[in-house]
C-alpha cells in the first residue's frame, strides 16, 4: 500500500472512521474525492438534526422513523 494511502486511512481512523467505511469511501484519481450522494443525504440530515440541537437518541430515532 503507497504511503499516501496509508496516510489517509490512519487520518480517517483518527476521525472515528472504521475499517468497512474507510473501505467506502472512494477517490477516482487519488487525489480528488468522490462524493456518495446516497450517504450524503443522511449525513446531511444528521448535522441538522445535531444544530437543531437533538441528541444522539433523537436523531436516531428520527432516522429510525424514516427508514
Amino acid at each position: 500500500m503507497a504511503y499516501l494511502e496509508r496516510r489517509r486511512e490512519k487520518i480517517l481512523r483518527e476521525h472515528g472512521f472504521d475499517k468497512n467505511t474507510i473501505e467506502q469511501i472512494r477517490t477516482d484519481d487519488k487525489t480528488r474525492w468522490l462524493v456518495d450522494e446516497d450517504a450524503a443525504t443522511v449525513v446531511r440530515r444528521i448535522f441538522s438534526l445535531c444544530m437543531q440541537g437533538k441528541g444522539i437518541s433523537a436523531i436516531a430515532e428520527c432516522l429510525g422513523e424514516s427508514g
